[in-house]
């Protein structure tokens, strides 16, 4: 239970006023803060930071976040939430893994970061698939592609099936359970919640029984239109929430004397109210504390973000960030689809290339 001023509340409601301030595209403050370091009072690395709301990495020369809070010598200026951790090292134990949580929540960073660590430590082998929303036929496929890391003859006996329907969902669970991975093997599908499918639900519970302890399959994914706890009643499926990427009141507190910012208890307990937990706020809060001594307030914080980010956009530049403020990463030809023209403009070109963005788009 967490105290807030008037009386308390439970987790669930911190996640639907969080969401809330989930209004604009806070992918634009990352490209944003690169392209025009200047007018953001040199915070550029807090702006590229407010995006990647895994519990929480943010790019800064300190070391007090190296104060045990690292998974490994690679991750030195980043900051981790204790048991954020400890959702992500029970993934190894299951077979199936979903990642669920609002846009914005850090649900593919998160992962990213941690099989990251796990190749770097324990050599083991990760694979991504993101759904782009194309027709249910390419995702499914692009799904097959990716249990061909697995086995090849396992990818192409599903992509024979098709897209799967209740009468060949039990043909997908006996193709799981007939191969092996050769070694520890973690394959995720991103973006789930895009595709197009009736039994998202029912294939991810075929791919639990597959039965490999060296297999493991992530899917990150939006709120979906199902609910993830049914598929542990009776399959082995673990859940990482949006919950669980949450800062506490003290979390927040360590974050803000970690990026330099000098607040009072008084302004540590504001700062918590006001952001509800949520670190892309928190960072965005922060910026403006440093630069004007105080924090947006109330119903204003929205309008903070559209008017410190948003509206200092091209209307090109917002409409590009919004398309690809989906994905963790993509590629050239991705970002033309994406952009919708034939080439893209000089604008966005310009802001590919800057450091933030380059770290994206490969």
């Amino acid at each position: 239970m967490l105290l807030k001023a008037g009386g308390s509340f439970e987790k669930d409601g911190r996640l639907e006023r969080a969401e809330i301030l989930y209004k604009k595209s806070l992918a634009a403050a990352r490209f944003f803060s690169e392209a025009h370091p200047d007018s953001l009072g040199g915070m550029s690395q807090v702006a590229d930071s407010s995006v990647k709301t895994w519990s929480y990495a943010c790019s800064t020369p300190m070391n007090s976040a190296r104060e045990g809070r690292g998974v490994g010598s690679r991750h030195d200026a980043y900051y981790f939430l204790e048991h954020l951790k400890a959702r992500l090292a029970k993934i190894p134990d299951y077979p199936v893994t979903f990642v669920e949580a609002p846009s914005g929540f850090g649900k593919t960073t998160a992962v990213r970061e941690y099989l990251k660590d796990l190749g770097h430590t324990l050599g083991v082998s990760s694979f991504w698939h993101i759904c782009l929303g194309e027709p249910p036929v390419k995702t499914w496929s692009g799904i097959c592609k990716l249990f061909s890391n697995v086995s090849a003859k396992m990818a192409v006996s599903l992509k024979e099936l098709g897209v799967p329907t209740m009468e060949t969902i039990a043909d997908v669970a006996e193709i799981a359970r007939s191969y092996r991975a050769s070694s520890e093997t973690f394959l995720v599908v991103d973006n789930y919640q895009l595709f197009d499918c009736e039994i998202r639900k029912e294939i991810a519970e075929a791919f639990s029984t597959h039965g490999d302890h060296a297999l493991h399959v992530i899917f990150i994914t939006q709120p979906i239109d199902f609910p993830v706890e049914n598929l542990r009643g009776g399959f082995d499926v673990h859940h990482i929430a949006a919950g669980d990427l949450l800062f506490s009141k003290e979390d927040v507190s360590r974050y803000s004397q970690m990026m330099g910012v000098a607040l009072s208890d008084d302004e540590h307990d504001r700062l918590f109210l006001l952001t509800e937990g949520w670190i892309a706020v928190v960072s965005l809060q922060l910026m403006n504390f440093r630069e004007h001594g105080t924090f947006v307030y109330g119903k204003n914080c929205d309008a903070f973000v559209e008017k410190a980010v948003w509206n200092r956009l091209s209307a090109d530049e917002r409409n590009f960030l919004l398309s690809v403020s989906l994905l963790d990463s993509f590629s050239p030809a991705q970002a033309v689809v994406m952009h919708g023209a034939g080439n893209l403009p000089e604008d966005i070109l310009r802001l590919l290339e800057r450091k933030a963005a380059r770290r994206r788009y490969s």
